[in-house]
């Protein structure tokens, strides 16, 4: 009666993997965790439905094996997620050949390796670790983010950019420093006292700004 006992395997009409959750949950949250969750090959299509078409999974091969344990208010999760030569479109913005092992090791997270073409010309890497939780815990290797040539276009603007930026704290609050670099575009303004008037800067060379 102090747990829910769970067995669920969600599958995306257009694929032939599940996402498949099994274990007990407690219901007092100073009692145990013991949760898995497995997706293998083109199970992750369900996040296509699940994010409203903010995710939209188009091929490519993604293993995530994650065994969470601990309590509801202090858990901790091992496990790996995979992805090998994906292609999906997020937000909008096509992203291809992404490639990345991540490493969940008990409170943190750890990007082995992560790559992948964004758009014609983008590039996007990654390496480094992360408290899960902890905002307080400091990484010897902290989570590292590059993004180049990258197009950004928005509502305000359309830029190309790129970015070197560090990401301490944690995943659920995280703490960024770097540098983002406009090479060249457009960013629009309204004006507070005539809405309807735009004020345009545009830029043809190199611009950086710390974050």
């Amino acid at each position: 009666d102090n747990y829910l006992e769970l067995d669920i395997a969600l599958r995306d009409q257009s694929s032939k993997n599940p996402v498949e959750l099994t274990g007990i949950y407690p219901l007092n949250n100073s009692y145990p965790i013991e949760l898995k969750i497995e997706s293998h090959r083109d199970g992750l299509v369900l996040l296509t439905g699940l994010t409203k078409g903010n995710v939209s999974w188009s091929s490519g091969s993604a293993d995530l094996s994650l065994l969470i344990r601990g309590t509801p208010t202090k858990p901790v999760a091992n496990g790996f997620f995979v992805l090998k030569n994906s292609q999906l479109l997020f937000q909008n913005r096509k992203i291809n050949n992404l490639n990345t092992t991540i490493v969940f090791d008990f409170n943190r997270l750890e990007v082995r390796k992560l790559r992948a073409n964004i758009g014609p010309n983008g590039l996007i890497i990654s390496k480094g670790g992360i408290s899960l939780f902890d905002s307080q815990k400091s990484e010897s290797e902290p989570l590292a983010l590059s993004i180049e040539n990258t197009r950004i276009k928005t509502a305000f603007s359309d830029i190309r950019a790129s970015s070197k930026i560090i990401v301490r704290g944690s995943i659920i609050k995280p703490r960024l420093a770097g540098e983002v670099f406009i090479s060249e575009g457009s960013v629009f303004a309204k004006k507070s006292n005539n809405p309807d008037k735009k004020i345009s800067s545009k830029y043809d060379r190199p611009k950086g700004f710390k974050v």
